[in-house]
């Protein structure tokens, strides 16, 4: 049953990466990655309040296994794909190289105590308590990146309006 739970995980990534990336100028990826953190923490929520209800057995094992992990797939790489986009498009070239360092390091860095301070939560709090507490988690702070992308556009909306149309990138 692990083989293909891993594999739903999978494909669900390589959906999302496609998708992500063949529709990239048409969506916002600020948008994406926010919508992508939302999903990954209400199925995070969705999955603690599994364990505290005390779904158990063959009905949690294929719901795991295999639908939410396929959306934990799609999430993980709708968020990769926009976050990736993101660095790129807003990095200045002479910095790249110092950034995209940063950013691995850091990604390869920060998750290596995250089992610890998980089995020490799950320990305290419980397990379906643990896993609700970190989807609450990411859903703030989805909602705090599609909050701070609709505060940018109207900011750059208002300047927009303020600066005239003959100060327009388009000059009409």
């Amino acid at each position: 049953m692990l083989g293909p739970s891993f594999t739903a995980l999978g494909l669900g990534y390589v959906a999302a990466a496609l998708g992500v990336g063949q529709s990239g100028q048409r969506l916002s990826p600020l948008a994406v990655f926010g919508l992508a953190m939302l999903g990954l923490g209400l199925l995070f929520v969705l999955h603690g309040a599994a364990v505290v209800v005390g779904l158990t057995g063959a009905v949690l094992a294929l719901l795991v296994a295999y639908p939410a992990r396929l959306l934990f797939g799609v999430g993980y790489g709708s968020s990769q794909v926009a976050s990736a986009y993101v660095l790129q498009q807003r990095t200045p070239t002479e910095l790249m190289g110092r950034v995209s360092a940063t950013t691995r390091t850091l990604a390869t860095i920060v998750p290596l105590p995250a089992p610890l301070l998980a089995a020490l939560a799950s320990e305290w709090w419980g397990l379906g308590q643990t896993y609700a507490a970190a989807g609450l988690a990411l859903v703030a702070t989805a909602l705090c990146v599609l909050w701070l992308r609709r505060w940018a556009e109207q900011s750059s909306q208002r300047a927009g309006a303020r600066a005239g149309p003959e100060q327009t990138p388009s000059g009409t």
